[in-house]
């Protein structure tokens, strides 16, 4: 899957396998927020201001992936 000059790429895996996590930066943290929460994302940690100082948000797919969403 890509958008703008971010790609991911995505393999079929049979469990059991470990699930991969993500670090994505968004230079919009709060439009992209607003628009995966818009289109029902399993949002497992909400947008908010970590103590190490990035603004962050987890995503998690339907194989336990996860995908930290953050900007500074």
């Amino acid at each position: 899957m890509s958008r703008g000059k971010t790609a991911i790429f995505f393999r079929k895996r049979t469990p059991p396998f470990e699930p991969a996590v993500h670090w994505v930066f968004a230079k919009d943290i709060d439009a992209t927020y607003q628009e995966l929460k818009s289109l029902g994302a399993n949002i497992v940690d909400p947008l908010e201001r970590k103590p190490w100082g990035l603004r962050q948000f987890t995503v998690e797919d339907l194989d336990g992936n996860l995908f930290y969403f953050h900007c500074d």
